[in-house]
C-alpha cells in the first residue's frame, strides 16, 4: 500500500512539474496507445500571447509519422504548429470541429512549437502516430523544463497549470539540441548581461541586475531583450517596447505612439528602436546630435551605438553614421560596402564584411580597432569599450583589444557558438546548446551567468583609464 502511495504521489509531481501550461492530457483518439507524442489538450488561455505558445523536445522517435490534430470548440480554431521550425499546419479560423493528419518526418531530436490564438478557451489536440518507418520509443520533453529528463507523459484527465519562470542557472542539453531550448540571445551591457530564452523568458546578472529583474522577472514573451548603460530595452511581440533601469537623461522615456518596431539598440544614455518599415525612431541624450537622425534614413537593418555616436546598417550593405565625430567614429571607410554585421565601442565601428572580413574606424584606448588577421571566415562582430570579439563561420570565437581583465582571453576548447557580446571588460557567448560562457572581470557578478546580484548602495569605484562603462548589442 505504502509502495502504491509513493507512486501516485510520484505521478502528480510529476504532472506538476512537467505539463505545460494548459496542456491537458486527452484520450479521445482511438489510436492513442501508437501515439509517440500526446495525446495532448492545448486551451487558449487569457493573458499575454506568449503563454499560449507551447515547446516541446521529441526526441529518439526517427522516421515517417502522422501528426492528428483535433479541433472541437465553441469558437473557430486559429492555431499555427512548427516542427524544427517549419510549419506543417496552420489553422486559420477553422472549423469548430474538425481532425487532421498531416504527414512528418522526425529527426533524432525534434521541437514542436503549438501556438493557439483567437478566443479564450479555444482548444486543440495534437497527437503524433506512429507511421510504418517510425522508431518507437520517444522521449518527450516541454522545453520549460530546466534539469530533468521525463518519459512520455501518462494519459490524464485533469487539466494542471504549471507556471514558466526563468531558468536560475542555464543547464546543458544534448550537444546537437538548438540552442532556442534554453537560451537564444544574450547582450552585454557596462557590466551586466540580459540572456533571453526561446520562450520570451527573461535573465540578468551583473551590476544594477537585482532591481531591473524585479520589475521585469514575470514578464513573458519579450521578442528581443537589449542592455543599455544601466537600463534594458525589451521589445514585445507586439512591436512595442518597455524600458527599466536608469533614465537620467530619458534613455527609458519610450516615445509615444512607438509601435511596429522590430529591433532595438540601446547605449549609455541613448536608445534607438527601427521600425518595420526601415524608419529610425531615437530618444534620450542627445548633446553631440546622437538621436538626430538623418533625414530619409530607411532600409535600415541594425543600428548600432557608441557613447555620443549612432551607426546604422542597411539592408544594401552600406552604413550610416552620426552624432560626435571628434575621433573620427563617424568617417565611414571610403567605398565601405557589403557589410554584414556592426558594432561600436566607446569611440570606433567594427564591421563585418560579406567576404567575412573585419575592418574597423574611429579611436579609443588599447588596440581595439587594431583588427587580427582571421584565420577564416567572420559572421559576426561585438565591440566594446576597449575590445572586441568575432564570431567565426565554424562557431570559434578571437578577441582582441585590451586585455586589462583577461576578457580577450578566449577559454580553451570554445567551440560551436551562436552568439558572443562584449561587455566592459568582460565577454559571453551562447552555444549551440543553449549554456552561456563568460570570463573577464567579474567584481559585480559580469561572470556569473544567471545569477542576479544585488544593486550595491553606494556607486562602483572608479575603473581603470580603459574600462568606462559603454553597452554592446
Amino acid at each position: 500500500m505504502k509502495k502504491r502511495l509513493c507512486i501516485l504521489l510520484v505521478f502528480m509531481l510529476f504532472l506538476n512539474v512537467w505539463m505545460p501550461l494548459s496542456a491537458e492530457a486527452h484520450g479521445n483518439i482511438s489510436e492513442a496507445n501508437s501515439a509517440v507524442f500526446g495525446p495532448h489538450k492545448f486551451t487558449r488561455t487569457k493573458g499575454h500571447p506568449s503563454n499560449n505558445i507551447r515547446f516541446f523536445h521529441v526526441r529518439d522517435c526517427q522516421g515517417k509519422f502522422d501528426m492528428v490534430v483535433e479541433t472541437k470548440s465553441n469558437n473557430p480554431v486559429h492555431a499555427e504548429i512548427k516542427l524544427n521550425g517549419k510549419e506543417v499546419l496552420d489553422l486559420n479560423k477553422s472549423t469548430k470541429e474538425q481532425t487532421i493528419k498531416v504527414p512528418v518526418k522526425l529527426n533524432k531530436i525534434n521541437i514542436i512549437e503549438v501556438e493557439i490564438k483567437g478566443k479564450p478557451g479555444t482548444s486543440l489536440t495534437v497527437t503524433i502516430l506512429r507511421g510504418e518507418a517510425g522508431t518507437p520509443v520517444p522521449t518527450a520533453i516541454p522545453t520549460v523544463t530546466p534539469t530533468a529528463t521525463p518519459t512520455v507523459m501518462p494519459t490524464a484527465t485533469s487539466t494542471v497549470t504549471a507556471t514558466v519562470t526563468p531558468i536560475p542557472t542555464p543547464t546543458a542539453v544534448p550537444t546537437d539540441t538548438p540552442a532556442a531550448l534554453i537560451y537564444k540571445s544574450i547582450s552585454a551591457g557596462g557590466a551586466h548581461s540580459v540572456a533571453l530564452k526561446h520562450n520570451g523568458d527573461l535573465m540578468m546578472w551583473g551590476l544594477y541586475s537585482q532591481a531591473t529583474y524585479e520589475g521585469l522577472k514575470d514578464l513573458h514573451g519579450v521578442k528581443a531583450a537589449v542592455a543599455g548603460g544601466g537600463f534594458n530595452l525589451l521589445l514585445l511581440e507586439d512591436g512595442t517596447v518597455i524600458a527599466r533601469g536608469a533614465n537620467g537623461f530619458g534613455q527609458c522615456n519610450i516615445p509615444a505612439g512607438l509601435k511596429e518596431v522590430t529591433a532595438l539598440a540601446g547605449g549609455d544614455t541613448h536608445a534607438v528602436a527601427i521600425k518595420k518599415d526601415g524608419t529610425v525612431v531615437a530618444w534620450g541624450r542627445n548633446d553631440s546630435g546622437q538621436c538626430n537622425v538623418p533625414a530619409n534614413l530607411t532600409d535600415v537593418k541594425k543600428v548600432s551605438l557608441g557613447a555620443d555616436f549612432s551607426v546604422a546598417l542597411k539592408n544594401d550593405g552600406t552604413v550610416v553614421a552620426w552624432g560626435s565625430n571628434h575621433l573620427g567614429q563617424c568617417n565611414i571607410p571610403t567605398g565601405l560596402g557589403r557589410v554584414i554585421d556592426i558594432d561600436t565601442g566607446r569611440n570606433y565601428t567594427t564591421a563585418v564584411k560579406e567576404d567575412g572580413t573585419i575592418i574597423a574606424w574611429g579611436s579609443g584606448f588599447g588596440e581595439q580597432y587594431n583588427v587580427p588577421q582571421v584565420n577564416g571566415r567572420a559572421i559576426k562582430v561585438s565591440s566594446a569599450d576597449s575590445h572586441s570579439l568575432a564570431l567565426k563561420e565554424d562557431g570559434t570565437v578571437i578577441a582582441w583589444g585590451n586585455n586589462y581583465m583577461k576578457q580577450c582571453d578566449v577559454p580553451e576548447g570554445l567551440n560551436s557558438v551562436v552568439d558572443i557580446a562584449a561587455g566592459d571588460g568582460f565577454s559571453v557567448a551562447l552555444k549551440r546548446d543553449g549554456t552561456i560562457v563568460a570570463w573577464g572581470d567579474n567584481t559585480y557578478g559580469q561572470c556569473n551567468v544567471g545569477k542576479v546580484t544585488i544593486t550595491p548602495t553606494t556607486p562602483p569605484p572608479p575603473s581603470l583609464p580603459t574600462a568606462t562603462p559603454r553597452p554592446i548589442w
